[in-house]
C-alpha cells in the first residue's frame, strides 16, 4: 500500500512541476506553441524559414563549445 502512495505521490509531483514550468514558459513567451515543446524544437526559425536538425544542432554547439 505504501510503495503505490509513493509513486502516485511522485507522479503528482511531477505533473505539478510540468504544469508550473509551462505556465511559466507561456507567460514569458505568449507565442509558444506547446506542440513545438512536444517536438522537442520549434518548427520555424524567427525568420520565418523551416528549423531543421543542423540548425538544432547548431545551436547545441554554441551552447556548449567545450563539448564539441
Amino acid at each position: 500500500m505504501l510503495p503505490q502512495r509513493v509513486e502516485d505521490l511522485k507522479r503528482s509531483a511531477a505533473r505539478a512541476g510540468a504544469i508550473t514550468a509551462l505556465t511559466r514558459a507561456k507567460a514569458w513567451q505568449a507565442d509558444l506553441d506547446p506542440e513545438d515543446l512536444a517536438n522537442g524544437c520549434p518548427s520555424v526559425k524567427e525568420d520565418g524559414s523551416p528549423f531543421s536538425a543542423n540548425d538544432f544542432a547548431e545551436i547545441a554547439r554554441e551552447m556548449r563549445p567545450l563539448a564539441s
